[in-house]
């Protein structure tokens, strides 16, 4: 009878697998994707796209001191927030140019 209850590091393991995606762990991020000519100039015209991605995986880029910044345009965002930030930056990037 004993052995049938949970040990607690069993019903830990199980509590941290729930899914967390309402925390606020979410960034958008501006992203060059691909490439265009121009055709004033000579010089090809990066394309830039905005992505929802995990603050733990947001890429890092170095400042001129060399300190380790991570590259953030909105940050501290739910996971559907974030998603639907990235959607509208998208659309509303688009319709400025």
């Amino acid at each position: 009878m004993w052995n049938d209850r949970k040990s607690w590091w069993a019903k830990k393991a199980e509590d941290n697998k729930a899914d967390k995606t309402h925390y606020k762990n979410w960034c958008v991020i501006k992203v060059a994707v691909s490439y265009r000519h121009d055709i004033n100039s000579w010089n090809p015209v990066l394309v830039y796209q905005y992505k929802a991605v995990a603050k733990a995986n947001a890429p890092k880029i170095k400042t001129a001191d060399g300190r380790l910044m991570q590259q953030k345009e909105v940050d501290n965002l739910t996971k559907h927030e974030a998603h639907c930030v990235a959607k509208g930056l998208n659309f509303l990037d688009g319709e400025t140019k």
